[in-house]
């Protein structure tokens, strides 16, 4: 490992083998997030288009969801800690999963609409 760096910090001389290191870490980090599966909860709304596709819209409650809600904790603590007294979140949004729905499924929440109407 240490010859790697080493390597890496003679084909880049103009970087310090601090930032070298910090360069690899945040591309793993961003690589781990990236693989980290993500798993639809419960259904939070329903969004349809005159054009396009209804889709579904899910919590999100598998480990990348973990993953962002926990890199905000901990952000905003140490955002703290350094006299931050109102940081904003490091992940801004909150995320979802979207599927989209079947024509089976829009046909029967169609059918359950045309009943609850009569």
């Amino acid at each position: 490992m240490a010859a790697k760096l080493a390597a890496i910090a003679e084909m880049y001389p103009t970087k310090t083998r601090t930032q070298i290191v910090g360069d690899l870490l945040s591309t793993a980090l961003e690589d781990l997030a990236s693989a980290l599966p993500s798993i639809a909860g419960r259904q939070i709304d329903r969004i349809g288009t005159p054009d396009g596709p209804t889709v579904k819209v899910f919590e999100e409650v598998g480990p990348i969801g973990r993953f962002q809600v926990l890199t905000n904790k901990h952000y905003l603590e140490l955002e703290k800690d350094l006299g931050n007294d109102q940081p904003e979140k490091f992940f801004k949004t909150e995320l979802v999963v979207i599927e989209e729905m079947t024509a089976d499924e829009m046909d029967a929440e169609q059918a359950r609409e045309w009943e609850s109407r009569r």
